[in-house]
């Protein structure tokens, strides 16, 4: 992983990658109320992919 992208070991097989287009929209402004109403990572990765 790089700037470009964020990976997560959620225990599966395979490690989940999560492509950031644009990194500079990943500020807490941005993204602040998705993680805190998340509680876990897989809720997380679930609700980016929706």
């Amino acid at each position: 992983a790089n700037w470009d992208s964020m990976v997560f070991d959620v225990g599966g097989e395979a490690l989940r990658r999560v492509p950031m287009m644009e990194p500079s929209r990943g500020t807490q402004q941005h993204v602040g109320t998705l993680l805190e109403t998340c509680g876990s990572v897989e809720e997380l990765l679930e609700r980016l992919s929706a």
